[in-house]
């Protein structure tokens, strides 16, 4: 179990670790036209006409986008920095995140000028609707949790670090609420890799954490994304395989959920209900839908495809897809895509 320290918590309380503190002077980023980037399971749609994928922002829902990059007077301060590497995270639209030469960086003017905050990278981060987050922070020692309740504005650091050698956070994290949430963890062994896989949870908003369930058999080779409706039922996708499980119970044990096809890949997916929820990917080997997005009305026995033209157009099941995605913007996006694609 991780505990909370009343002590450094209110030091940073005062302190208030705002955005824009910095411990260097502001790096400047240059933007460019760019094709509509592939559609991550991080990407931060805002609303119907702002999201960010990676560091690519669009602000007129799509039609046009920008790829954000160091100017090279200012390059060195991101040395190992390929932003496929370093993934993004964003709040708002102007109000991101992401971790560049051993610090996090935050922007407050949608990715014109970064601001380094804090030393370290980023390991997990989520944000509630209320705009309640929680960032792990850490190095190759210890990991930190920072909590934030106005969308990331100030932070403040929130019980004890996780230390590296025992369990840390591995780089899924999802809230219900400013209390309830569940991320990825690992037990790390020789260069930082990780040894084991397993979810833990949260009641008070991040400071605390109990891991509920290890990977014993060591069956994934990868955790991906992990997603909850409610206290007991949730998804737990695995990251670039045909795999995915769903819980019960709150997290303490999961089962196999069946996908469309044996070799589907997930890239995303979004649980409704018990029985209802909604995944996309791609198949490995053949076309075996002109969709890759779809639809189970019955916990996996049975899925729905969605198709291309239905996306674009917002008619048939594609109406119903789920305000998590934004009124499916970005089923919309992966569908633009492929037909692009197509079209050469």
């Amino acid at each position: 179990m991780i505990g909370r320290s009343p002590a450094s918590l209110l030091a940073l309380i005062l302190a208030g670790w705002p955005v824009g503190r910095t411990q260097s002077g502001p790096v400047e980023f240059l933007g460019s036209g760019t094709e509509a980037p592939s559609a991550l399971p991080r990407a931060a749609v805002i609303d119907r006409l702002h999201a960010w994928v990676g560091l690519s922002h669009t602000s007129d829902g799509g039609a046009t986008w920008v790829a954000w990059s160091p100017h090279p007077k200012d390059a060195t301060s991101f040395l190992n920095f390929p932003s496929w590497a370093q993934p993004s995270f964003f709040a708002t639209d102007q109000r991101g995140w992401l971790s560049g030469r051993d610090a996090v960086w935050a922007t407050n003017n949608s990715g014109r000028t970064w601001v380094r905050l804090f030393a370290g990278h980023i390991h997990a981060m989520a944000f509630t609707p209320g705009g309640s987050g929680w960032m792990g922070v850490g190095d190759h020692r210890k990991v930190r949790n920072l909590v934030s309740s106005d969308k990331g504005r100030t932070w403040s650091v929130c019980g004890e670090a996780w230390v590296m050698k025992s369990v840390a956070p591995l780089g899924s994290a999802f809230f219900l609420d400013g209390g309830r949430g569940w991320i990825t963890v690992a037990k790390y062994g020789e260069r930082e890799l990780p040894v084991i896989r397993g979810i833990a949870g949260t009641e008070d908003g991040g400071c605390t954490w109990n891991v509920l369930w290890w990977d014993a058999d060591n069956s994934w080779e990868h955790l991906g994304e992990i997603r909850f409706v409610d206290d007991t039922f949730g998804w737990l996708l695995a990251a670039g395989q045909g795999k995915m499980r769903k819980t019960l119970d709150g997290g303490f044990h999961w089962s196999d959920l069946p996908l469309p096809a044996e070799k589907f890949y997930l890239v995303d997916g979004c649980p409704i209900d018990r029985e209802r929820g909604w995944i996309k990917g791609f198949f490995a080997e053949q076309k075996e839908s002109d969709s890759d997005i779809f639809f189970t009305p019955d916990s996996g026995a049975h899925w729905q495809a969605i198709s291309k033209v239905d996306l674009l157009e917002g008619r048939g099941l594609a109406r119903d897809l789920p305000q998590q995605w934004r009124a499916g913007f970005l089923a919309r996006l992966l569908a633009g895509q492929a037909l692009n694609k197509a079209k050469r």
